[in-house]
């Protein structure tokens, strides 16, 4: 008999770029002094969301998730500290304004 995986709820916040005027998703962490940039996974493969205009957070289920930390540089050759969640197996998006 296999495994049931524990299914997780995370509520993540929208957010829309200041010069390209794209969406993404993003959580900071419990002190708020942190941003995660966040990244979909669903059937293996990379999910891209249709963000319906004016929503401002999600509520996303899925069964685990990966958080990374790492230095990289912009396009001006300064270091930058990026964040990432990633969570595995989405199933059920729910938007919310």
């Amino acid at each position: 008999m296999a495994k049931e995986q524990k299914v997780l709820t995370f509520t993540v916040n929208v957010g829309i770029g200041k010069t390209s005027k794209q969406a993404y998703l993003f959580v900071n962490n419990k002190k708020g002094d942190k941003m995660y940039l966040v990244n979909l996974v669903k059937d293996s493969k990379k999910y891209v969301l249709s963000i319906p205009k004016g929503s401002t957070k999600v509520d996303i289920s899925c069964t685990g998730y990966l958080s990374e930390h790492k230095g990289q540089k912009d396009k001006t050759g300064r270091d930058v500290t990026v964040n990432r969640l990633t969570l595995f197996n989405v199933s059920d998006v729910v938007f919310s304004k």
